[in-house]
């Protein structure tokens, strides 16, 4: 298992239920809603982000969640409420900023 999800890990997961726990709760199901590409700092690393949705009335701060995939792979990734959607739902964002394939 790698230290964070892959772009292409969370694109093929896109659209599915994920699990979030931390320490002391059992967690929420969230819903994997994006995953965009992003601007890397240098052509040495490359950066993408993923988008979740949480449940109707649950409102999480930013931490550093377990995330569970629905392939039973989980990270430890560090996710920041980014506003809620059109729809009112609230929304966390993972950015990941790795070196690039060949640039390890």
């Amino acid at each position: 298992m790698s230290d964070i999800p892959s772009q292409e890990e969370l694109q093929q997961a896109l659209g599915h239920t994920w699990r979030l726990s931390w320490e002391g709760h059992p967690g929420i199901d969230v819903e994997l809603l994006e995953v965009n590409q992003g601007k890397p700092m240098n052509p040495r690393y490359q950066c993408y982000d993923a988008v979740f949705r949480q449940p109707a009335g649950v409102d999480l701060p930013q931490y550093s969640y377990t995330l569970h995939s629905p392939a039973a792979s989980s990270w430890w990734v560090m996710l920041t409420p980014i506003g809620p959607d059109d729809d009112g739902a609230r929304l966390l964002q993972a950015v990941f900023h790795v070196r690039a394939p060949g640039n390890q």
